[in-house]
């Protein structure tokens, strides 16, 4: 039986699959290389019967990892803070980067726990109910805010390594001075990029909307 058939006696998220897939090849077919994103259709006729009731789903490991560290890591970023401010004076743009990472790190350990105990995206994919055309809307837009959340935490916190050893190597040696403002133009380069492809790259945040619609009309 050809897949398409067999998508059909499937799941509904298989045949929302399906619409999606052909609708999107059919307005895109002059641009091979966004259809990477969706999985092939002989993939999704192997998909087993979805379970909504008694999923599958991950342990408690990313949970437990957020809600232990992020504090943690507050903890020390605050005694960082302290002993700058008040014994050794010496508070700098190091750690004003440092600080500044708290916030995305923050938004990105929070997303990440409303993701997968809120939203359910701790399961297989075809166990994700697609027919909560607001739930999934929003766990992609969740999912893309992450991301963005994850390379503005990581720059900052680079940042704030190679400014701090700028500071230690500044009575040191002015040789490697030079290389590390490069390193940090870089580093912040790289970041911008980074932002910028994962949120248009195969025109992602119009797509979020079109399958949002497509869901809407299966319905």
């Amino acid at each position: 039986m050809p897949p398409q058939l067999k998508l059909y006696q499937a799941s509904p998220l298989s045949y929302l699959f399906v619409s999606y897939w052909v609708n999107y090849h059919s307005h895109q077919k002059q641009q091979q290389a966004h259809t990477m994103r969706l999985p092939p259709l002989e993939v999704i006729a192997q998909w087993p019967k979805p379970n909504y009731e008694h999923p599958v789903t991950r342990n408690k490991t990313n949970v437990i990892f957020n809600s232990t560290l992020f504090p943690i890591v507050s903890i020390l970023i605050g005694i960082r803070v302290y002993t700058r401010l008040r014994i050794s004076k010496s508070f700098g743009i190091d750690d004003w980067l440092i600080v500044a990472a708290v916030f995305p790190t923050g938004i990105f350990s929070a997303l990440a726990l409303v993701i997968e105990l809120d939203l359910g995206w701790n399961r297989h994919v075809w166990d994700v109910d697609f027919s909560d055309i607001h739930r999934v809307t929003r766990g992609l837009k969740l999912i893309l805010v992450m991301q963005v959340m994850f390379a503005l935490a990581t720059t900052l916190i680079k940042c704030s390594m190679l400014t701090l050893t700028y500071r230690i190597l500044t009575s040191a040696s002015s040789r490697l001075r030079p290389w590390i403002i490069v390193a940090i133009v870089v580093i912040v380069l790289e970041g911008i990029s980074f932002c910028c492809v994962v949120t248009f790259q195969c025109r992602y945040v119009p797509l979020i909307e079109t399958f949002s619609a497509l869901l809407r009309h299966e319905s």
